[in-house]
């Protein structure tokens, strides 16, 4: 009688397959977390906009700072938020994504109301391919430092 068992190479491939599916995996799951800390700051900015709106019908003038506002921002780690004045104020909400700093600016800039920058100037990071997929950007700006999305 034959013994029926797998062989060493058919446990291997298996093993391999499996792995491979896992490594897959992973990486869609770590682009999830990017994309759900990117629209934070999405949401973040929208939000400081919204408050720099309300200020401005109540007092007549911008903010010059975020806590200047009514509102109350998520003591998130590195989450943080500004704002930015020249005649008409931007906001700046930045975080660490993918081991940089990405930071969404939202303004108005002729046909160009928000930036996405992220602090690698290597496009193949992942931080830069979330920027370029959030921004829909096919010709980012990039320095020595970082890469900017426009949207």
């Amino acid at each position: 009688m034959k013994n029926k068992a797998f062989t060493l190479i058919e446990l291997l491939v298996v093993i391999l397959i499996i792995g491979i599916l896992a490594a897959i995996a992973f990486a869609q799951y770590q682009m999830s977390i990017g994309k759900a800390k990117f629209s934070q700051l999405k949401i973040m900015a929208a939000t400081v906009n919204e408050a720099i709106q309300r200020h401005l019908l109540s007092t007549g003038t911008y903010p010059k700072a975020v806590t200047d506002l009514d509102i109350e921002l998520p003591q998130d780690g590195d989450l943080r938020c500004s704002i930015f004045s020249s005649r008409e104020p931007y906001i700046n909400c930045s975080r660490e994504i993918f081991g940089v700093r990405v930071a969404y600016y939202m303004k108005k800039q002729g046909n160009k109301p928000h930036v996405c920058i992220a602090w690698s100037p290597d496009l193949s990071h992942p931080a830069n391919i979330l920027c370029k997929k959030e921004a829909h950007s096919f010709s980012p700006t990039c320095g020595t430092r970082d890469c900017t999305h426009y949207y």
